[in-house]
């Protein structure tokens, strides 16, 4: 779902979607440097006629004061020479924040040549 108001947390929105069945987990993207969520979030149903329920009755719902939007969340597919920021993955931004050297694409293509 997307459209989330900057105040929503994981209880009310636990709240606002526990009506339509048992939830298995709610996951709720939050920006690194910032600390604040990114606007949408994840609810995921036991059963997939609970899912088709929420949606029936939340899209274009109001929470907070804000339309959201809700469907159903198509899987993305990473493909590893994208021209994606490595920056865009959660783990490389966690990696930055603890300290860690996070490895890139960059990196292994070094090591490969070096290798040859």
């Amino acid at each position: 779902m997307g459209g989330l108001a900057e105040e929503i947390d994981i209880n009310l929105l636990k709240s606002a979607f526990s009506p339509f069945g048992d939830i298995i987990d709610i996951n709720l993207p939050i920006e690194y440097p910032s600390k604040k969520h990114r606007g949408f979030a994840f609810v995921e149903f036991q059963l997939p006629e609970d899912a088709a329920d929420a949606i029936d009755n939340m899209d274009n719902g109001e929470i907070l004061g804000k339309t959201i939007r809700v469907n159903i969340a198509k899987p993305t597919r990473f493909k590893e020479n994208t021209n994606r920021p490595v920056w865009a993955d959660d783990e490389y931004l966690r990696k930055v924040e603890s300290g860690e050297q996070p490895k890139t694409s960059d990196d292994n293509e070094t090591t490969n040549k070096e290798a040859n």
